[in-house]
C-alpha cells in the first residue's frame, strides 16, 4: 500500500477486497462506477462463484456444465496464496442509474466488477428504505390525482347543472309550469266568484221568501180584523 493509486486501482478499496478474500468478512459497501450508483455487501471471490455455482445446478444439462466450471473458479481461488485483486465481488447488490428506483428492485443479486472501473466508494450501503420512500411518494402523488380527478368531477357536475337551468328548452319548461301555476290560481278565484255569487242568490231568495210570508201574514190579520167589525 505505499502508493494509493497503481495500475489504476484505488489501493485501499484493493486491500479491503483482499482481506475480504482471505478472512472471508462481510462489508457494506457503495460503488461509484461511471456514473451508475452500486451498493452492496463485499463478499470473497470464492463465495461469489460458489453462490453462482448454485443458481445452475438444478438446470439443464449445460446449466450443470456451468454450475460445475464456477464451482471449480472458486476451488482455484481458494488455492490461491493470496494473489492481488482485480475484482471486487457484491451479494445482494443494487444499481441506481439516475434514478431512485434500483435495478433489480427487489430479491438478492450477485454482482462484479473490475476495480480498475470504480471512481469512489463509501462503507456503507444504501438502505432499502429509500425504495420505501420512493413507493409512497408514488402512492402520495396517486392519492393526490385520485382527490383533484374527484374534485374535477365535482365541479364539471355543477357546471352541466347550472348549464342545464339556463338552456332553452329548461325556461320553456320553467314558463309551462308558471303559466300552470297562474291558471290554477285563476280556476280557483273564478270558483270562489262562482260561489260568492250563489251565496248572494240565495241570501236574496231567503230574503223574498221571508218578506212574501211577512206580507200575507199582515193580509191575514187584516181579513180577521174586518170580519170582526
Amino acid at each position: 500500500m505505499t502508493n494509493e493509486h497503481s495500475a489504476g486501482k484505488d489501493n485501499i478499496l484493493a486491500f479491503l477486497v483482499q482481506a475480504t478474500n482471505k478472512h472471508n468478512l462481510f462489508i457494506d459497501i457503495t460503488l461509484n462506477v461511471n456514473g451508475a450508483i452500486v451498493t452492496g455487501t463485499i463478499l470473497s471471490a470464492k463465495d461469489y462463484f460458489v453462490s453462482l455455482s448454485e443458481t445452475f445446478v438444478d438446470g439443464s444439462e449445460v446449466a450443470q456444465q456451468l454450475s460445475e466450471k464456477f464451482a471449480q473458479a472458486g476451488e482455484a481461488i481458494d488455492s490461491e496464496d493470496g494473489g492481488e485483486a482485480s475484482f471486487i465481488h457484491l451479494k445482494d447488490a443494487k444499481v441506481f442509474c439516475g434514478s431512485r428506483k434500483s435495478i433489480p428492485s427487489k430479491g438478492e443479486a450477485l454482482w462484479r466488477g473490475a476495480l480498475s472501473d470504480i471512481n469512489g466508494f463509501y462503507l456503507d450501503n444504501i438502505p432499502d428504505s429509500a425504495e420505501d420512500d420512493d413507493e409512497e411518494s408514488d402512492n402520495g402523488d396517486y392519492q393526490s390525482l385520485k382527490e383533484k380527478n374527484s374534485k374535477l368531477t365535482d365541479r364539471i357536475g355543477k357546471l352541466e347543472e347550472m348549464i342545464a337551468k339556463l338552456s332553452p328548452d329548461n325556461k320553456n319548461e320553467d314558463k309551462s309550469e308558471d303559466e300552470t301555476e297562474s291558471d290554477e290560481k285563476q280556476d280557483s278565484s273564478e270558483d270562489t266568484s262562482n260561489e260568492d255569487e250563489e251565496k248572494e242568490k240565495s241570501q236574496k231568495k231567503r230574503s223574498g221568501t221571508k218578506s212574501g210570508s211577512t206580507k200575507t201574514k199582515k193580509k191575514a190579520s187584516a181579513k180577521k180584523t174586518a170580519k170582526s167589525e
